[in-house]
């Protein structure tokens, strides 16, 4: 998850936050990446833009708050498992029952 959001800020623009995140985030949502987030461990932080360097419980409280941030947070999280599950279910479909076909 860590590398998604590295990638999502190689975008070319100044500062990640200076766009406008226009995102619902839904209670499940909200839930799944806060039980996430707080697996993490406590030295954990992460820089993000020009919000600077943000620790798991800061992280946490931007999803909390909704904000800039934390919908931000719950973007690339939320992406990356559609993307896992995009990638499970497609190795089920091209599997075809040979016992040594990697999945």
């Amino acid at each position: 998850m860590v590398l998604a959001l590295v990638k999502l800020f190689k975008l070319r623009f100044a500062s990640p936050l200076s766009i406008k995140v226009y995102v619902m985030i839904t209670a499940d949502e909200k839930k799944i990446v806060i039980a996430r987030l707080q697996t993490m461990s406590p030295r954990m932080s992460l820089s993000i833009g020009n919000a600077g360097s943000l620790s798991k419980w800061d992280l946490i409280k931007h999803v909390e708050q909704e904000d800039q941030v934390g919908k931000l947070i719950v973007g690339v999280y939320m992406n990356g498992l559609r993307a896992f599950k995009e990638r499970v279910e497609n190795a089920q479909i091209n599997y075809v029952g040979d016992v040594n076909a990697k999945i």
